[in-house]
């Protein structure tokens, strides 16, 4: 099941899950605040864990934990965890933030460029930040909105 998460200002977390093509009713997450510093610029869900990326380049993650006694419905935020490694999207220029359901964080500043970084969930880490030579993307005045698409394979 999917469930469609905002963020606010003060940092809560409140999701809505799909279920039957129907939106359940929102509920408020329980657990840690994310988000709502003001140097916090963006966020992007990782996998089970809801990632913030700072004006500096840090990456803080919640992971998105089943409450007890609500088979599978994610109603719980960890403990926030400050990621080591290489920083990411700290540059003026970068424009978009992006993740990969290959638990990538992609950043395509204003020119279009794109670098990459992997995110390692286990060990709480961020790879090596690398450029992705190639097509530039994202870089025309009007582009509004980045996202990161990947195919699933047809239901046989």
């Amino acid at each position: 099941m999917t469930t469609l998460a905002v963020v606010t200002n003060a940092g809560n977390v409140y999701g809505s899950t799909v279920a039957n093509n129907t939106l359940e009713p929102v509920f408020e997450f329980s657990g840690a605040k994310i988000g709502y510093n003001p140097q916090d610029r963006f966020m992007v869900a990782i996998g089970n864990m809801l990632a913030a990326i700072t004006s500096t380049g840090d990456v803080y993650g919640a992971v998105i934990e089943v409450t007890p006694g609500l088979v599978g419905l994610p109603q719980n935020l960890g403990p926030i965890i400050h990621f080591t490694g290489s920083k990411i999207g700290y540059n003026p220029q970068d424009r978009f933030m992006v993740a990969s359901v290959s638990n990538t964080l992609f950043v395509i500043t204003n020119s279009g460029a794109v670098f990459g970084a992997a995110v390692d969930i286990q060990s709480h880490s961020i790879g090596p930040v690398t450029q992705y030579p190639g097509a530039r993307i994202g870089y025309n005045p009007q582009d509004r909105f980045m996202v990161a698409v990947e195919p699933v394979p047809p239901i046989h």
